[in-house]
């Protein structure tokens, strides 16, 4: 008798169908899923990179994070007014809130100036959104960067001269660096929201170096 019921039970085909429905339902959410994040994932990789730019533009039109750098004329080490430019280079890393810079012959190491890196984050109006009033900065694109996520670099590119009235001309580069995707759904799933974006790193040229615009 148990032999018989459980043969019965071996060869019942009953709800099949509703168990292999399931199954693949659930295949197809999960790749319905996965084109959603990859067009998010695309999204955030383009801003980030807008944001990068933005960063840049921003910098090389503000005062500088590294404050000792418009304390430097080029002629602490000896040179002459309109002689080529010593080399020089300063790193500002937002994470640590410090500038390692190196000026020839200037004494000088270094400043980190937080409002500077403020305005690169968040522009003008000091808020992280859009529109912005006035100049826009890199959080405005993308809410999630703070001034951990920033590097600026000044460094010495071949312009400018000596004693130059307006200070020295440096390429400015900008790395937004440790932001991670942050995904809808797989997110929350798969634990995908510990991926990381990839640096992002813009260089421009340097113009006067004064917060004055607009």
């Amino acid at each position: 008798m148990v032999r018989r019921t459980v043969s019965a039970f071996i060869r019942d085909e009953a709800g099949a169908s509703l168990v292999e429905g399931v199954i693949v339902l659930n295949v197809i959410v999960v790749t319905m899923a996965a084109f959603v994040e990859f067009g998010v994932a695309v999204n955030q990789w383009n801003m980030a990179a807008k944001a990068a730019q933005t960063g840049a533009r921003v910098a090389s039109i503000s005062h500088p994070v590294d404050s000792d750098l418009l304390l430097y004329t080029g002629m602490e080490g000896g040179a002459q007014p309109g002689d080529p430019m010593p080399v020089f280079t300063s790193t500002c890393v937002g994470d640590t809130t410090t500038c390692t810079g190196s000026y020839t012959g200037a004494g000088l190491s270094g400043d980190y100036d937080a409002s500077a890196m403020a305005r690169i984050v968040a522009g003008q109006d000091g808020i992280c959104s859009l529109p912005a009033i006035g100049l826009a900065g890199m959080c405005d694109l993308m809410p999630r960067i703070t001034a951990e996520n920033i590097t600026v670099v000044y460094a010495f590119g071949g312009l400018g001269y000596a004693g130059r009235p307006a200070g020295p001309v440096p390429v400015v580069s900008v790395t937004l660096h440790d932001v991670n995707f942050d995904f809808l759904i797989l997110g929350r799933l798969l634990g995908l929201n510990q991926l990381t974006i990839p640096p992002f790193t813009v260089t421009a040229v340097g113009e006067d170096l004064s917060t004055t615009y607009p």
